[in-house]
């Protein structure tokens, strides 16, 4: 039998963990912690660090069949199935990878500014011999980082900066990253899933989110659509208590306190379309 990386994966809360939440690009697992805090008592929510974030291990090889068997056996001893699974920003991306794979382990899916397409401003980033220079120049070092930070539209007041999480990183995993999501194909592709979808996106988004969301909805009509008013990009900072009545239907969300958030935790940032 082929054995995987072990991830590392964090329980919120003490309930049934039939919620799986994956980070974006740069995050890590503590980026749902507003929104487990809002989570009903008896509700719990199982997120992992994706590979090569936080305290988990790099994938190698780093293909999509490796990525969607190490969630897999990460993910199965923690859950009890099958799940509801949540994917922010790029995790949206890795979550349809591993529900078109795994159907037996998935009930429901929740997709929190998903795109459909890459954006001009990833696609630099792969661009031969030049796209590692426009990434070192753009998030591996502290002025670029403040410039992304400056022109991303997103920022969120006491959450600090918002690219500071690429200085901790391994350089090579948002570039494998990116290159793994360059495989996904056409959003057409997944049309074929067979189980309830939410969209949930920010009136304030990136034209790319908003854009991606109306491709989506052609390709599942019967999706579920959740345009969020007054909201940016980083929905599970900015709007915990809306994302939990998404993600609980019919259970009103505790009134947590605002917590800080550990470095790292936010989720991947791109500029502004």
């Amino acid at each position: 039998m082929t054995s995987h990386p072990s991830l590392h994966v964090h329980t919120f809360g003490r309930g049934p963990a039939r919620l799986v939440a994956l980070h974006g690009w740069a995050g890590t697992h503590a980026a749902f912690r507003r929104v487990a805090e809002n989570l009903p008592d008896g509700v719990g929510l199982v997120a992992p660090d994706m590979p090569g974030h936080g305290r988990s291990p790099r994938l190698d090889p780093w293909t999509r069949e490796e990525m969607v068997a190490t969630l897999a056996s990460s993910l199965e001893p923690h859950i009890e199935q099958p799940m509801t699974l949540i994917g922010n920003c790029s995790g949206s991306l890795v979550a349809l990878m591993l529900a078109m794979a795994r159907p037996d382990l998935v009930e429901r899916l929740i997709l929190i500014e998903p795109f459909a397409f890459m954006p001009w401003y990833f696609k630099i980033f792969l661009t031969p011999g030049a796209g590692r220079l426009f990434y070192a120049t753009a998030f591996e070092n502290p002025l670029g980082r403040w410039i992304v930070d400056q022109t991303a539209g997103a920022r969120n007041g006491d959450e600090g900066d918002l690219a500071d999480s690429f200085g901790e990183l391994d350089p090579q995993v948002p570039l494998l990253n990116l290159r793994l999501l360059n495989t996904m194909g056409r959003p057409e592709d997944y049309a074929s899933l067979s189980l309830p979808i939410d969209l949930v996106y920010g009136d304030r988004t990136f034209a790319a989110v908003r854009e991606s969301v109306a491709v989506w909805q052609e390709v599942w009509p019967d999706a579920e659509v959740h345009r969020l008013t007054d909201a940016g990009h980083l929905l599970v900072l900015e709007r915990p208590e809306e994302v939990v009545r998404i993600l609980a239907p019919g259970v009103a969300p505790r009134r947590a306190p605002i917590a800080a958030l550990e470095p790292g935790a936010v989720l991947g940032v791109v500029p502004s379309s």
